[in-house]
């Protein structure tokens, strides 16, 4: 994982500056090691406050600040001319051989992997080498490429790195997250589309698709042959996701989803700690503490206090970036999750997330068959996969990546969303009255040897059985406001004030000097 800013001025005036700012904004998600190039000079340094642009000037810089995944990565060495960043994994490099013959190296990070698939194009411009060296590549990522002033950028096809684009009357910038750009005065911020290459210039960002996810035709399956199948994807997807990485760590609610992910992620020879967070008492404590038994892992419980969730509600409003009910309920316990993890030395944290799109596992499901039938209910679950970006997992990876941990959803692996996707959805709601449904991953589970408790356990909404949802509709109240919207568009504006823009752009800086 690592923290992606680019900048461009319009004006031509210098961008070093505002460029330390927005690394200075970044850098909660994880630093081991900062790179930047300003006009095409490459410095580097191993935390934000030693960088210094000292000397460096002009008007385009791209820049990362990189967190390292595992014990024998090595910083990152890039051909001559090209500076790369790279948020994320990439998969699909293995036995490549790149610019300059440089074969692929498993301790390198992904950058310099990116940087030599460019680099092995040299025949043909920016935008097409980075469009080669993307379109043999599979795994959730953002990246930048800068070489012979022109930087091009693209994004995985199911937009599981977030990245975001903007301009203001002096820059256009692009960054991990909308507060960078905020920072240096950027107001109109939008996400960047997945599966699409974008060139920033200095009169705009003009893109196009390269890798867009296609709805594939759903295929005649049996149950029995789409759990088969279903195993042999979710396996796929997390070999590719354990390589290099020692101890991690699994969101845990002790429910079908992270349950089935436990039990492969440790028959695969994995090591990870369980962990689960939600005010005391609450639902998904007990079930996890349960589930984790009874699968014979170690688990870590957070117990929250009704006075440590309004402590934490400003922290998380401040990752995410809204102030929406949902979206904070649901993050918060993952906020807390990663930042205990993150506390253990672990820099990697599973999750389930995507699982309910995919196996039509929310209860709206019943509700969509009833009106549209099968056919509807199929575009439904097509709908809800396009959009994940753009709720879950743009929630998700904001307050992982905000205390310096890397997020793998295994079941967001584009060939198990293929796979999964050709599963006609009779597979998993069974008539209006499936209170249950998502059963061919119910039907793994069982394959699984997991017990008939986690095999026929209901879904229940992480905002709901952490307790987050009734806790902050009770600060609301006690705090004085009619709801608990009205709550965090307050903390919201206390976090961000009025106006974002203008408000995040005055924030003192410390270190401001070496900049």
């Amino acid at each position: 994982m690592c923290a992606i800013a680019a900048l461009v001025s319009k004006d031509g005036s210098d961008v070093s500056r505002n460029m330390g700012l927005m690394l200075q904004t970044l850098e909660h998600r994880g630093c081991d090691w900062v790179r930047f190039s300003i006009s095409g000079h490459v410095a580097g340094a191993k935390s934000v406050d030693e960088a210094s642009f000292s000397g460096l000037r002009g008007s385009a810089g791209l820049a990362e600040a990189h967190l390292k995944r595992w014990d024998s990565e090595r910083d990152p060495e890039y051909p001559e001319g090209l500076f790369t960043a790279v948020d994320g994994r990439l998969y699909g490099f293995e036995g490549f051989s790149g610019g300059q013959g440089v074969p692929f190296q498993p301790e390198a990070p992904e950058t310099e992997v990116f940087a030599q698939a460019v680099a092995g194009s040299p025949e043909v411009g920016l935008v097409e080498a980075v469009e080669r060296a993307l379109s043999r590549a599979d795994g959730a990522y953002a990246v930048g490429a800068f070489q012979a002033g022109r930087m091009v950028f693209g994004r995985d096809p199911l937009g599981v790195k977030s990245l975001y684009f903007g301009e203001s009357g002096v820059y256009l910038g692009l960054a991990s997250e909308r507060k960078a750009l905020w920072r240096i005065g950027i107001g109109e911020v939008r996400p960047f589309p997945p599966g699409c290459i974008g060139e920033l210039l200095p009169d705009g960002i003009r893109f196009r698709p390269f890798a867009v996810l296609k709805r594939p035709e759903a295929e005649p399956f049996t149950s029995e042959d789409a759990s088969v199948r279903l195993e042999e994807a979710l396996r796929g997807s997390l070999r590719r996701r354990l390589r290099y990485v020692g101890r991690s760590a699994l969101s845990f609610s002790g429910g079908l989803d992270s349950s089935v992910l436990a039990r492969m992620i440790t028959d695969l020879g994995g090591d990870v700690l369980l962990c689960v967070a939600g005010l005391e008492g609450c639902h998904d404590i007990g079930v996890a503490e349960d589930s984790a038994e009874a699968l014979g892992l170690e688990i870590k419980v957070c117990s929250l206090g009704i006075d440590e969730v309004g402590d934490l509600v400003p922290k998380v409003v401040y990752a995410v970036e809204e102030p929406d009910v949902m979206k904070i309920g649901a993050a918060l316990p993952l906020y807390v999750a990663s930042e205990t993890v993150s506390r253990g030395g672990m820099k990697v944290i599973f999750s389930g997330q995507g699982a309910d799109e995919l196996f039509c596992g929310y209860n709206r499901c019943l509700a969509v068959y009833d009106r549209l039938g099968y056919d509807g209910l199929a575009e439904e679950v097509w709908k809800d996969v396009t959009r994940l970006h753009e709720v879950n997992l743009q929630r998700d990876e904001a307050v992982t990546a905000a205390n310096g941990v890397h997020l793998e959803v295994p079941f967001l692996d584009l060939d198990l969303v293929r796979t999964a996707l050709s599963f006609p959805v009779s597979l998993n709601v069974r008539g209006s009255d499936d209170r249950l449904r998502k059963h061919v991953l119910r039907r793994l589970a069982e394959r699984l040897g997991l017990p008939v408790r986690i095999v026929e356990m209901p879904k229940k909404a992480a905002q709901y059985g952490s307790g987050v949802d009734q806790a902050l509709r009770r600060i609301a109240k006690d705090e004085g406001f009619r709801s608990a919207a009205e709550y965090l568009r307050s903390v919201f504006h206390e976090v961000f004030g009025p106006n974002p823009v203008r408000d995040s752009a005055k924030q003192p800086s410390a270190g401001l000097e070496a900049f």
